[in-house]
């Protein structure tokens, strides 16, 4: 928790609050009402999910539904991709029993 040293009147004293936390991160409270059946599903998901509380799994569906609407509204907007792969430097040939090295630099 954020803690703000606060000066009064000379004397100073560390401020824990939520409050001052919030305003730290630069962050909004929102308050939502739900019915019980949705509220219980939402709990199932947070413990599914394994999110650490409630505010970081709405966080998360939040950030997912605005990126479906993005792509939706965009959909030839800009994107950022990764291609990834190893290959083994290796190569055992089972036939004969033989283990030779694969051309090709090693990395460890």
């Amino acid at each position: 928790m954020y803690c703000h040293t606060a000066q009064s009147q000379g004397a100073s004293h560390d401020r824990c609050t939520l409050e001052s936390y919030l305003e730290e991160l630069s962050v909004r409270r929102l308050t939502i009402s739900v019915d019980d059946d949705l509220a219980d599903a939402f709990e199932a998901l947070v413990q599914a999910n394994g999110d650490e509380n409630r505010s970081e799994a709405f966080r998360d569906l939040l950030r997912e539904k605005l990126g479906q609407q993005q792509l939706t509204e965009q959909p030839h907007g800009p994107c950022v991709a990764t291609l990834s792969y190893v290959y083994a430097t290796i190569i055992c040939e089972v036939t004969c029993g033989t283990t030779e090295r694969a051309p090709g630099p090693v990395y460890t």
